[in-house]
């Protein structure tokens, strides 16, 4: 590929995901590369995130134009990703581009605080593998003056790209291998940030939690029997509120008698649940997906 656009080599990053310590077969890719470079366009990058799926059922991508004073640019992001997702990012790919022009150091910042509030927030299914990747250019052709973190208009690029991330990451949740539902798990009122995030992440892995959201069933014993198993000594059972949407189904560690309306809630395809620890300032939160009979059945036969 570097011989034949007479580039450098390092201008190329190889990315791939599949069955692990199955080898790709780069000669089958060499014989084609002349009909692959000679389909390149400015609008082929719908084609390029149809090439990257693989149990992915939809394709995912995120274009939006920005506007900076006189000049203006646009933000791309494409994605792919359905099954052994969690933080680390695990089986992903997302490649980021934009026209504008950025100092280096507050690229990388951006990039990376952008992919702690999107792809470091989901789970699928708590398996990682050895496939992960985001990359991000910018090649500086919109002709902005270079965006710095004293640039007048960082905070408003920043929110954009984080928009873009977590919306790509949220598709991945939604092609989730067998999922049939979309969950945000948010944990407040921590003592550290540290152990919200510890007790999202084992909510959102919890099967016997994304079970009963397949069902539709408001078990509440379930979320805060794997809030308990984080071990985080904080933790007070008297002191927490669990809401689903805006239902709260626990008061003070005991059932606040609203499961009814809970049941109903938990037939939307998006769910919302808070759970609130009222024992600090700190939050975070989890995208995860339900887990039902599609996901065994896909994953049972993956390889044959």
């Amino acid at each position: 590929l570097a011989k034949k656009t007479n580039l450098h080599v390092d201008n190329f990053f190889p990315s791939s995901t599949g069955i692990i310590g199955v080898q790709l077969d780069y000669k089958k890719i060499n014989e084609n590369m002349d009909k692959l470079l000679g389909s390149l366009s400015k609008n082929s990058y719908r084609k390029f995130a149809e090439s990257i799926q693989t149990t992915d059922r939809f394709i995912k991508f995120q274009h939006t134009k920005i506007k900076l004073g006189n000049s203006s640019g646009n933000l791309l992001g494409i994605a792919k990703g359905a099954g052994m997702i969690h933080p680390d990012m695990a089986t992903m790919l997302c490649f980021f581009v934009t026209d504008l022009k950025f100092n280096k150091s507050t690229f990388k910042s951006l990039i990376n605080n952008a992919v702690a509030t999107s792809f470091n927030c989901i789970s699928v299914d708590g398996d990682m593998s050895t496939n992960d990747t985001v990359i991000a250019l910018a090649n500086g052709m919109a002709g902005n003056k270079s965006i710095n973190n004293k640039s007048q208009y960082l905070n408003k690029v920043k929110r954009e790209v984080q928009n873009i991330f977590y919306e790509l990451a949220k598709s991945i949740i939604k092609d989730g291998e067998g999922a049939t539902k979309v969950c945000e798990i948010i944990v407040k009122g921590a003592k550290s940030k540290s152990s919200a995030d510890a007790i999202a992440r084992n909510v959102a892995n919890s099967l016997l939690f994304k079970t009963a959201l397949y069902g539709s069933d408001p078990n509440w014993g379930r979320i805060i029997a794997s809030v308990g198993a984080t071990g985080i000594n904080s933790i007070k059972q008297d002191k927490i509120d669990i809401y689903i949407e805006k239902i709260k189904i626990v008061r003070n560690g005991q059932s606040s008698q609203n499961i009814t309306l809970a049941k109903k809630l938990m037939k939307k395809k998006e769910v919302k649940i808070t759970i609130d620890l009222n024992i600090g300032r700190h939050s975070a939160f989890m995208l995860t997906n339900d887990i039902g009979h599609d996901y065994i059945n896909l994953n049972s036969l993956y390889t044959t």
